[in-house]
């Protein structure tokens, strides 16, 4: 399909560095600059085995990272956490950081590069111990880099709905974490409600995380089940239905490097609660 803007991660081939530092972690860039068009953004999913570990590492892009399952100790220049499934990390421009598997499983999360402004070239450097002591990041009170879903209380999208509709989480933004370069959240649409046709002047990403269901982008209809990564560009209008009983929940990316965090979410159809026919 010419110009296709989605895939799943098994359309994708792995990848692996030669180098020994970096070896024990695998991935699958799932959407970039040639593979969906996503010039914003660089989108993947990655595993490390139990026991494995991504080297202290630094690079100019920033980074955000959702734990799909798995446990992990994630560091920041000189502060760690241990995590488990359904958190997140936010890893600001050239600040030192790792991760390590620490689970009886492997450790599987999607990760996002704001490539809005530096490229999706990613050079990532090993880091020094020096360095992480250098990263001042954490002393801005504003800062949060890592939080749990669960953490956030949902809130309702689309008020006219009222508690039966969409139901939304902010994970980091220039607000929740002093993340400037996106904006990144979850959101849970219950089966028979439809999330109305809109758009917004930022790009953004869909990814999959449980449930089935169909996303319209411009004039397609994509049908979402999890590990199915959506790209959709700027001003694209969009909208979901759910397909089932159980409802769609999705993992959601903004690019605000270039158009900033304020919303001019725009709906393009009467907006009502029953779901379309598809």
């Amino acid at each position: 399909m010419k110009n296709k803007t989605y895939f799943h991660i098994n359309e994708i081939s792995w990848k692996s560095f030669t180098e020994k530092e970096w070896s024990q972690l695998r991935w699958k860039e799932i959407l970039n600059k040639k593979r969906g068009g996503t010039k914003e953004f660089i989108f993947g999913y990655a595993e490390l085995d139990s026991g494995g570990k991504f080297p202290l590492q630094t690079h100019p892009q920033a980074e955000t990272d959702f734990i799909l399952s798995g446990k992990a100790i994630v560091r920041l220049g000189k502060r760690k956490v241990e995590l488990e499934s359904h958190s997140a990390v936010y890893f600001p421009s050239k600040a030192p950081h790792s991760i390590e598997s620490i689970g009886e499983e492997p450790l599987c999360y999607i990760y996002t590069y704001a490539c809005e402004k530096l490229g999706n070239n990613i050079e990532m450097e090993l880091a020094s111990e020096k360095m992480a002591d250098q990263v001042d990041i954490l002393n801005n009170p504003k800062t949060r880099w890592a939080v749990a879903e669960e953490f956030e209380p949902w809130f309702f999208w689309e008020p006219s709905k009222g508690s039966k509709g969409i139901s939304m989480r902010k994970l980091f933004n220039f607000e929740y974490g002093n993340c400037r370069e996106m904006a990144v959240g979850t959101f849970m649409l219950p089966s028979g409600i439809h999330y109305t046709l809109h758009y917004h002047d930022q790009p953004e990403i869909y990814y999959t995380l449980s449930g089935r269901g169909i996303i319209y982008v411009g004039n397609s209809k994509i049908e979402a089940f999890p590990g199915i990564g959506i790209y959709i560009g700027e001003r694209i209008v969009h909208g979901a239905d759910v397909l089932g009983p159980d409802p769609l929940h999705v993992y959601w990316v903004y690019g605000t490097e270039t158009m900033g965090q304020n919303f001019n979410w725009t709906p393009v159809e009467d907006i009502y609660t029953e779901t379309k026919k598809i």
